[in-house]
């Protein structure tokens, strides 16, 4: 049940730092209904997006990652598995 702290690295899609953008990591159990677990990250450096958030149990996650920038939105997921 502590936080744990997330990374979220963003470029405009050749390389560059992606600065300025709204990121946000939400956390879900694909195998059961949550509640909301929504991580607003904030800018650390440019394209560096860092945000505290807590998973509430062991099992297999979801991290569900969204950055929103200059009128685009990309999503990614990525599994993850909590010991």
């Amino acid at each position: 049940m502590d936080s744990s702290v997330f990374t979220v690295t963003a470029n405009d899609g050749q390389g560059k730092p992606l600065g300025g953008a709204a990121v946000t990591v939400n956390l879900t159990m694909p195998s059961m209904e949550m509640p909301k677990n929504e991580i607003v990250c904030q800018e650390t450096k440019p394209g560096e997006y860092t945000g505290k958030g807590r998973f509430t149990m062991s099992g297999d996650w979801r991290a569900h990652v969204t950055v929103k920038s200059a009128g685009r939105m990309r999503e990614q997921n990525v599994p993850l598995t909590v010991k």
